[in-house]
């Protein structure tokens, strides 16, 4: 039996707050760990500073720690990793309504209209990750007859530039 309108309008909502989840969940696991080596770097260097008292060592160390700290201080990893996880958790709450609540034409406005509203507060998207998180959604879900193509070196940095969204494209996936 065929799906109706609105049962692949609900479909395609899920499909995008599932990816949504998954874009932020893994933005926040980056952040959290870029902080955690941000402080352990500070930690060594500045300890190594108080520790070491020959020649200029005590100098470089600190300055070292100085400058990751600043660097720390402005990146704020430890807020972007906050700010990625409350996105995730209304993400998430918009999926266990949509999960829970009754398929209606009046409930898919609903859930759309949150989902914008979560959207407007979203950071400017990172194409690559959000491409990666797509495939992810299409293999889990038995969708991954065509998935985005990302090349490896946009790969390697989807969590440190924007890339552009223009340069994805669907591949045919082989075998």
């Amino acid at each position: 039996m065929a799906p109706t309108e609105l049962e692949r309008q609900i479909d395609s909502l899920i499909f995008q707050v599932d990816k949504s989840m998954r874009y932020h969940h893994r933005f926040r696991g980056f952040y959290d760990t870029a902080n955690r080596i941000f402080m352990f770097a500070i930690i060594a260097a500045g300890g190594g500073a108080v520790l070491h008292r020959a020649g200029d060592a005590p100098e470089i160390g600190g300055a070292i720690a100085a400058l990751i700290a600043a660097l720390n201080l402005v990146w704020v990893p430890s807020h972007k990793a906050r700010d990625h996880h409350l996105l995730h958790g209304r993400f998430s709450d918009l999926m266990i309504l949509m999960r829970a609540g009754q398929w209606t034409k009046e409930n898919y406005e609903l859930w759309d209209a949150e989902r914008h509203r979560i959207e407007r507060d979203e950071p400017p998207i990172f194409h690559a990750l959000e491409a990666d998180c797509d495939n992810q959604v299409r293999h889990a879900l038995g969708r991954d007859k065509r998935m985005v193509r990302i090349v490896w070196w946009k790969h390697w940095t989807m969590y440190l530039l924007r890339h552009s969204k223009t340069r994805f494209e669907d591949a045919p996936v082989s075998g």
